[in-house]
């Protein structure tokens, strides 16, 4: 038990680290509006998921964490990196050196869980106990709609029988030079253009839509579905739901992947009108109000990426279509700014042992060291 508080302790930590990088991505969208193209807004999310996804990061004096002294990262970091000043010996002959700080820090993290008074210790295994109830239950919901959903799909799903689409689906795969294979199928299983399956993607088209869209308007809706392929974005989708698995119990997480998904639209966006004229692009808006005319709430699938939006951003990704630049290219200011913040935030707090070592003259740390290494032999005669 005290091994699986001592990882939830871990997560309890990266997840706090996750929400202050959640803060200062919010913070730069703020202060920068629209001076950041679709594509750099979407990758600043990336960031977030890295901090997520990393266990451990390296010290660094320009980390932001420096500047916090809250005691789940100062436990967490302290004990990661305690050793960094301490004489390690197995026996009188080994070789005496100072630990980098880069080692594992469960143990550590475990050692003090067990040296906790007895009311504390059992409040942080219950806690570690309802972060695994809620991973189970969580994992368990996933699962079941997305079998459901494959099930379903199955059955109900037909190859698109209509005599243009697929050879229009074919051109824009060309054009965005897409390798993979994409099957077209229509469905009333979804509401929306959807794009599913991860290895071998199938495009799902809501029936109601074969009679309502013409063909320069199908020839948007692909565009816009293969720039997810392009992307990689169901790849991307599907980390950050193993992540919300894991950080269940952090809303900033949640709003996040919500927030996540917007930015991942206008860069679809902002790329499939690179395959566009500029006198095409008013018709690329007009057909994303017609799909937004039938567009409900999908099913929320780890496996898909869809077409969607709402009135409320409706007007944002109509601003950025009516720009005359072509907002996908290179942006200096976006990886400037992208640079910064993963210095600022994907590294860790310097530990205080460290930075004591830091200011001791060198004969006096060594004097420190053979004076920890004499003890040690002492202490075990």
């Amino acid at each position: 038990m005290h091994n699986f508080t001592s990882l939830f302790v871990s997560i309890l930590n990266v997840s706090f680290m996750a929400v202050v990088v959640f803060i200062l991505i919010l913070l730069t969208k703020l202060l920068l509006k629209n001076q950041l193209s679709p594509r750099w807004n979407f990758l600043l999310w990336t960031l977030l998921i890295v901090r997520l996804a990393l266990p451990w990061s390296p010290e660094s004096s320009y980390s932001l964490f420096n500047l916090f002294s809250s005691d789940i990262v100062i436990q967490a970091q302290d004990n990661r990196n305690q050793a960094s000043d301490l004489l390690t010996v197995q026996t009188p002959t080994d070789p005496i050196f100072i630990d980098n700080g880069t080692t594992q820090s469960v143990q550590n993290i475990d050692q003090t869980i067990k040296q906790l008074p007895d009311s504390q210790s059992n409040l942080w295994n219950a806690l570690a106990l309802l972060w695994g109830v809620g991973i189970l239950i969580t994992g368990i919901y996933m699962f079941w709609v997305n079998r459901q959903f494959a099930i379903s799909l199955q059955k109900e799903a037909r190859k698109c029988r209509n005599s243009f689409l697929p050879s229009i689906l074919e051109s824009c795969r060309e054009s965005l030079k897409i390798k993979a294979n994409i099957v077209l199928f229509e469905s009333d299983l979804v509401t929306t253009p959807t794009l599913y399956g991860l290895f071998k993607p199938k495009l799902l088209i809501p029936r109601t839509l074969l009679e309502t869209l013409d063909e320069q308007e199908w020839k948007y809706v692909f565009l816009h579905e293969v720039s997810h392929i392009k992307r990689k974005d169901i790849l991307i989708n599907g980390i950050m739901n193993v992540l919300l698995l894991i950080h269940w119990f952090n809303p900033c997480v949640w709003i996040a992947f919500n927030l996540m998904r917007k930015d991942q639209e206008m860069a679809c966006d902002s790329l499939a009108l690179t395959k566009v004229s500029q006198e095409e692009r008013r018709k690329y808006g007009l057909t994303l109000i017609k799909l937004l005319e039938h567009w409900s709430s999908p099913i929320p699938l780890s496996k898909a990426v869809y077409l969607s939006g709402n009135k409320n951003d409706l007007k944002r990704r109509m601003n950025m279509i009516g720009s005359k630049k072509n907002s996908y290219r290179l942006s200096i200011v976006g990886l400037l700014i992208l640079v910064i913040i993963a210095a600022l935030t994907l590294t860790g707090a310097k530990s205080s042992n460290a930075s004591n070592n830091m200011e001791l003259p060198e004969k006096q740390l060594v004097e420190r060291t053979v004076h920890n290494y004499y003890r040690s032999i002492y202490e075990r005669v």
